[in-house]
């Protein structure tokens, strides 16, 4: 009795899955499977015309690096060591609009942004960093956060 029972079960599942795949196929083709309104080929026949190409020619996803120009590096004053100590044992840093604090594992500055306006206060903070020994913060590695509630 209960093997007829997992038999019936057995097969009503296999049913199931066969119906589940049979629709999946009919309303979701395979994505490079040509349809009937899709041509197989770039190029179509058509009995009283001559042949017409269906589609553009598709750019290349890849980029053509023979004709790109380098631009020149640009050259930034770097951050003595000793500066970016300095500033690393003033951490964490907390005022009203902006806290930064500093991140060892990952040798990251974090700058959370506290209130509105986000700009505003992230300019203050570059300019915290500027006034106490990294006159070029683009040498420091910097996060920036911004909550939610903080508007532009």
């Amino acid at each position: 009795m209960k093997n007829q029972m997992h038999t019936t079960l057995f097969l009503l599942f296999i049913s199931i899955a066969l119906v589940v795949a049979l629709i999946v196929f009919i309303f979701f083709p395979p994505l490079n499977a040509p349809t009937s309104n899709t041509p197989a080929s770039r190029v179509t026949s058509t009995p009283d015309r001559q042949q017409v190409p269906t589609s553009p020619p598709q750019p290349s996803v890849i980029p053509d690096i023979r004709n790109i120009q380098l631009l020149p590096t640009p050259t930034a004053t770097p951050l003595t060591n000793t500066n970016k100590q300095a500033i690393i044992k003033l951490m964490p840093v907390k005022t009203t609009e902006y806290v930064i604090e500093y991140l060892v594992t990952s040798d990251t500055f974090i700058v959370r942004v506290l209130k509105t306006p986000y700009q505003a206060n992230k300019t203050a903070a570059e300019n915290w960093f500027k006034t106490h020994g990294a006159p070029n913060i683009e040498t420091l590695n910097i996060l920036y956060y911004r909550y939610k509630f903080v508007q532009d």
